[in-house]
């Protein structure tokens, strides 16, 4: 193609182009992909914590015992696996994983991610009429989006998996969703299904944005395709229409729970049973977005904290901003106007008024604990927005573009954030980086947008010039909030002693009221934790651990024990542990990053600052205890056979209690000589049941019932789909 001849652009653009540069995000931080990510300001990442950890697990028991795990004994003293959102158990190309290297698999399968919800934006674009290069504007200002990123540092990868669906939930629900009788209506509700097994949390707010769009899209269809009708004649066809939406997205919704299925009935099972059923109202708006950080819209937070990160980009502001008061273009994105301020609503949390505390009250709602994740629902609205803005000074009448509002606004938030950045410098002597950058990017902008105005550039050059300045602009932004390391980066102290805890004999737990045992390290040695982090806790074993541990449960925690200022270095340090209750939960040694003065704790080993206490009162994890006696002494150990993820194989003899130091729950059945036996609780947590004299063979065999309906009903719904497909492709050859 010859210099300055774009004939033959579009073609190009409709044969890949846009994918080659959606692929950006595949590449950006691709000399980094064999690092883990971190925030810039934290040395902890939810991949490390709960995402690596549980990969590891998946694998043991996949390739070592040869189950499909429902159980994991990994921290928690145990809980169930199946039921566990983060365990990403259901969720499938979690499993591509298993046989990639790791953090390769994960920087990997989330680039892949935002890589497909780029694509997929692209598509809904051009499905609303917009031209390649405008959807293409659209589809990168949302895979660099900063909150992505950000997130992506936090180590929240099923968030970003689940995210990524949702411009194909749109594609989906304005291509078939009103096509009747067709099994390709029941596509949008397969991916939002798909959706919750990625993350629960974030299926909540794509189900809220499926249901209006497909209303607002049923609504405006019906409009568009009748003619002037009395007042009264439009109420009663409004009423009607939206009847027949409710019976159709009622459809398509349950589709995607019975998808879920497998997910959603265990959670609800182990959700009663939790700490998180306890949410009081101030645990629901944690982390609200204080209002100050409103100006994140158009000033960058470089480095800033995650969950608080609402800058979309200097156009996509100002894309919103001139959204309002063209009307044209307001009439293209008014529906993304108002999801935009329903967002922004959401993410103040308290400071929010009455929609918040209303949602608050929504069924559910305890799996949104920080309202600021409603903030993606901002980045997708300001990226679809600034492809509508493109798009409109691409194809207006240049004449009409003169002399509009348009470039005067942006003017104006020109001129002060030069103003304030001027300002800000000459009061506190230093140059205020982030003013000065959006002031930078608003003159490119408005020089740009004066340029296409005049007809001084094409079409083509406005879009390709968009496009240059939102890969600028947001790639250096997300660069900051984004940091790399190797998982035992700083971890010394605590790998010499998850080697020292890995080589000593038999079966026991570690308990550290330091987090000196982080949780990736654990599983990495193969360690089982009494403490751990994880926002699904039962709410007996926490009530337990609270006495054993001695720290208090004051509210809501996803630690366990809780560190009340987040510093577990010097939280629980005036707090000691009852060494006999943590024995009772097979703790045979404390790792501590200070001293623990506790009867029955002896120093065995320290490293640096890290010290390894062996608990003398440590019980093992199955015994006997005969009939009329109690304590450490009189209890007889038992040999435990064979341990699996869902399987433990014991012999004992009788008579007498046996105990077994594991959690109950729901689903856990016991066998004796063969024959199933009722579980009854001691401590009001552990296992035990009655035997009488002889030596016995016991199995206790984790058979949730929850699991098996989920998964039958998953699988009916499937096959009820494929059903669908086959007979339709028959009726039309």
């Amino acid at each position: 193609m010859a210099p300055g001849n774009y004939n033959n652009l579009p073609l190009i653009l409709k044969r890949g182009f846009p994918f080659l540069l959606l692929s950006v995000p595949l590449s950006l931080f691709v000399s980094w992909w064999g690092y883990f990510a971190f925030p810039p300001a934290s040395e902890y990442s939810d991949l490390l914590i709960s995402h690596y950890p549980n990969l590891l697990y998946l694998k043991l028991a996949l390739f070592q015992y040869h189950e499909f795990p429902l159980w994991s004994p990994s921290i928690l003293s145990g809980a169930p696996f199946a039921a566990n959102p983060l365990a990403g158990l259901w969720y499938f190309p979690n499993w591509l994983m298993l046989f990639i290297p790791q953090p390769w698999g994960f920087n990997l399968l989330v680039a892949i991610h935002v890589f497909l919800g780029a694509v997929g934006l692209f598509r809904f674009l051009i499905s609303m009429g917009m031209k390649p290069l405008a959807g293409l504007c659209g589809a990168l200002s949302f895979a660099l989006m900063p909150k992505i990123w950000a997130h992506y540092g936090a180590g929240h990868v099923s968030l970003i998996f689940a995210l990524s669906w949702t411009p194909w939930i749109l594609f989906a629900e304005k291509k078939w969703g009103s096509v009747r009788g067709s099994w390709q209506q029941f596509i949008s509700g397969l991916l939002w299904g798909g959706t919750i097994l990625a993350d629960v949390r974030w299926a909540f707010y794509s189900g809220l944005l499926w249901a209006f769009y497909s209303l607002y899209f049923e609504m405006s269809n019906k409009e568009g395709s009748t003619s002037r009708i009395s007042c009264s004649n439009d109420i009663a066809r409004k009423i009607r229409v939206t009847a027949d939406w409710a019976k159709r997205f009622f459809l398509h919704g349950l589709t995607g729970l019975l998808i879920a299925a497998p997910l959603l009935i265990p959670l609800f099972e182990f959700t009663k049973l939790s700490t998180r059923s306890l949410l009081g109202y101030n645990d629901k708006f944690m982390l609200s977005l204080p209002p100050s950080h409103l100006a994140g819209l158009i000033i960058p937070d470089f480095a800033g904290y995650f969950e608080w990160i609402l800058y979309p980009g200097v156009l996509a502001f100002y894309a919103v901003i001139l959204s309002v008061v063209i009307p044209p273009l307001r009439r293209t994105v008014k529906f993304w106007l108002w999801v935009m301020l329903f967002s922004l609503v959401v993410a103040l949390g308290e400071y929010g008024g009455t929609l918040n505390s209303f949602l608050s009250a929504i069924p559910g709602r305890e799996f949104l604990r920080v309202p600021p994740r409603a903030l993606f629902l901002s980045g997708l609205s300001g990226a679809i927005m600034l492809a509508a803005l493109v798009q409109y000074y691409s194809v207006q009448d240049i004449s009409y573009l003169k002399n509009t509002w348009g470039q005067r606004i942006v003017f104006v938030f020109t001129a002060l954030l030069v103003l304030l950045a001027g300002g800000l410098w000459w009061m506190t002597g230093k140059i205020p980086v982030a003013f000065c950058w959006s002031a930078f990017f608003s003159i490119v902008f408005l020089s740009v947008l004066s340029l296409r105005a005049h007809h001084r550039i094409s079409s083509v050059r406005w879009a390709a010039l968009i496009l240059l300045v939102i890969v600028i602009d947001l790639n250096t932004v997300d660069f900051t909030l984004v940091r790399f390391k190797h998982v035992d980066d700083g971890q010394y102290e605590s790998t010499r002693a998850a080697r020292y805890l890995d080589a000593q004999e038999g079966i026991f737990r570690v308990y550290s009221p330091s987090y000196s045992i982080p949780q990736q390290i654990a599983a990495v040695y193969g360690l089982e934790l009494a403490d751990g982090i994880d926002p699904m806790q039962l709410r007996e074993y926490a009530d337990y651990f609270t006495r054993a541990s001695g720290v208090p449960y004051t509210g809501y925690s996803v630690t366990l024990p809780p560190f009340a200022t987040g510093d577990p270095r010097t939280d629980n340090r005036l707090y000691l542990p009852d060494t006999k209750k943590l024995g009772l939960l097979n703790v045979q040694f404390v790792v501590s990053g200070y001293d623990l003065l506790s009867d029955g704790l002896r120093l065995r080993v320290k490293y640096g600052e890290t010290r390894v206490y062996e608990n003398l009162h440590f019980f093992p994890r199955a015994w006997v205890e005969p009939i009329g006696q109690k304590g450490l002494d009189a209890i007889q150990p038992v040999n435990i056979v064979r341990r699996t993820a869902n399987r433990i194989e014991l012999t004992a003899k009788g008579p007498g209690v046996l105990t077994v130091s594991e959690v109950n729950y729901p689903g856990w059945v016991a066998f004796l000589d063969g024959k199933q036996i009722e579980i009854q609780k001691t401590e009001d947590l552990f296992r035990s049941i009655q035997l009488h004299e002889g030596i016995h063979t016991i199995r206790f065999v984790f058979r949730p019932l929850s699991v098996y309906c989920g998964l039958l009903i998953s699988v009916l719904t499937w096959a009820l789909f494929l059903v669908m497909v086959i007979r339709s492709r028959a009726l039309h050859g």
